[in-house]
């Protein structure tokens, strides 16, 4: 039995994840469901990237927390 989602946030463990047909979110992209299905705030979606961005031992794109962000803002208008 398969796994309905699959949290990686390492490009070559997602390429392989999805090479075997695997489903794949990232860290960014699960913070950005949780708050479209309401269960963050806009606020705490910054907090939490803000944190993200950071961290030097969690290394995510700023670019990639920045668009999420944007998204974010984009949709609560």
């Amino acid at each position: 039995e398969k796994a309905d989602l699959v949290l990686l946030d390492n490009l070559h463990a997602r390429r392989a994840a999805q090479n075997i047909g695997l489903n794949v979110k990232g860290t960014m992209g699960l913070l950005l469901d949780a708050y479209r299905q309401g269960y963050l705030a806009i606020k705490k979606l910054e907090q939490i990237v803000e944190y993200v961005k950071s961290q030097s031992d969690f290394w995510i794109n700023d670019r990639l927390c920045d668009k999420i962000l944007q998204v974010a803002y984009q949709e609560s208008t």
